[in-house]
């Protein structure tokens, strides 16, 4: 295995990521990068995640990761848009590994939504800057 750093290059498989909208079904995804989907029903908007920064592997190993205002701003605008939406009913980032939580309190802020997520994720979201009553728990059963 050879590391290469920075992001790699999907240019030579585009035409497997450009995947046609499904037809008139009640369901649609779309996949947005890494851990990101975008669920519709016709009537509500969910995401998951909601990771648009993307710092590099070198960062990621060596540095300190931030959220990226712009680089989330300019992805929420093409995948909404592209959607036909003009927010979102929820975000919901499944765990708190940076590649899941890292965005979401900037995304629920640009998407002003509620947001679910369990109790370390909502930390990380308090941290990040979404007010408190704008988040709800979720309580996994055992």
């Amino acid at each position: 295995m050879r590391l290469k750093p920075g992001r790699p290059d999907v240019s030579r498989h585009a035409s497997r990521l450009d995947v046609p909208v499904a037809g008139d079904g009640p369901l649609a995804v779309t996949f947005l990068g890494v851990s990101t989907l975008l669920v519709q029903d016709g009537e509500s908007a969910v995401m998951t995640d909601g990771f648009f920064s993307r710092p590099g592997l070198l960062r990621v190993g060596l540095g300190r990761v931030a959220p990226s205002a712009e680089r989330i701003d300019a992805a929420l605008d093409r995948a909404l848009g592209d959607a036909g939406l003009d927010g979102l009913d929820a975000v919901i980032p499944v765990h708190s590994h940076y590649d899941h939580a890292l965005d979401s309190a900037v995304v629920r802020r640009a998407a002003r939504v509620r947001s679910s997520s369990v109790a370390t994720v909502a930390n990380v979201g308090v941290g990040g800057g979404c007010a408190p009553e704008r988040i709800r728990v979720v309580r996994l059963r055992r």
